[in-house]
């Protein structure tokens, strides 16, 4: 039961970061993680990292909220609001806006084209009715200390994923 009768929220601070494996390779490495926070303490981190030949920002940014409400759907308390936070403009604005128009037209963008990352949109698309979630952005590598804690993290995994496979390449040699 929350301190005092009162409902804390349970907020999730997502990040996602993709690195080339060479400029011209579009395989390259994801990672993505999140901070659950409650009572401005920290309650869980978690952070992942997968090869993937379609690499870019923007999943790895869509992976880190999949899976932060992922852990809201198995530790989240009745009536306990959920926040997720992200840096990333695409993902809040595609929650928060796009998504509904996205959704009337077949999954189709302004242009007529199949929404990019549809399989991600897809498994995100329920939390966005829901009234006890909601999603904000947060401004990237600045005074959120959740933000730049989950930042680190992803960044350091997918530097080591990249050291990793220089490694590799060297021995191969």
């Amino acid at each position: 039961m929350p301190r005092n009768n009162r409902i804390i929220d349970l907020e999730l601070f997502t990040d996602g970061s993709c690195r080339k494996l060479t400029s011209t390779s579009g395989t390259g490495f994801i990672a993505y993680g999140f901070a659950a926070v409650e009572d401005n303490n920290m309650i869980h981190i978690e952070v992942d990292r997968i090869d993937s030949p379609t690499s870019t920002s923007q999943r790895a940014e869509l992976l880190a909220i999949i899976n932060a409400l992922k852990f809201a759907d198995q530790h989240k308390k009745k009536l306990q609001r959920v926040i997720v936070y992200s840096d990333s403009a695409y993902a809040i604005n595609g929650l928060n806006n796009w998504i509904h128009g996205w959704r009337a037209n077949g999954w189709r963008n302004s242009k007529k084209e199949e929404v990019a990352n549809l399989d991600l949109w897809l498994i995100l698309n329920p939390y966005v009715d829901l009234i006890d979630y909601s999603f904000q952005k947060v401004k990237g590598h600045a005074d959120n200390i959740w933000n730049n804690k989950v930042d680190e993290m992803v960044q350091n995994q997918t530097l080591d994923a990249k050291m990793r496979w220089r490694g590799k390449e060297n021995d191969e040699e």
